[in-house]
């Protein structure tokens, strides 16, 4: 859906193909909604199993948040913020939130021991991140 101007979203995800993550390249990612005027894109990302690729999603505007939830799996990041590196291990039904000034890193050499889909909001775990 290109718009919302106050009209329900309202479709089945399955009926939404997967398509190739845009930086990578193991990675799968699903639009659910674009980036709109006020309100930041909607995506589910999967994550292989044992995947190495690197994770960054820097620091945006304040007044943007962005936030991730855990549908299946697992993810290892690091919230790198003003007080300092937290590594977090996060599974399935987590919820994760952060404003300005924080951002997340993948963590070590795997960022999912078990393969991970993920609910992003404001980015799709990319450096090169526009959403």
């Amino acid at each position: 859906p290109s718009e919302v101007n106050g009209e329900p979203i309202l479709f089945n995800a399955m009926d939404k193909p997967w398509q190739q993550h845009p930086s990578q390249p193991a990675w799968l990612l699903k639009e659910l909604s674009p980036t709109q005027e006020g309100l930041p894109g909607v995506s589910l990302v999967n994550i292989p199993a044992g995947s190495s690729a690197p994770v960054r999603v820097p620091s945006v505007d304040e007044r943007v948040r962005q936030w991730l939830y855990i549908v299946s799996g697992d993810l290892s990041i690091e919230i790198h913020g003003k007080d300092g590196v937290a590594p977090i291990e996060l599974r399935e039904n987590v919820f994760l939130a952060w404003r300005n000034g924080a951002e997340l890193v993948g963590a070590g050499s795997s960022v999912s021991q078990g393969g991970c889909v993920a609910i992003c909001v404001g980015h799709v775990l990319d450096p090169a991140d526009s959403a």
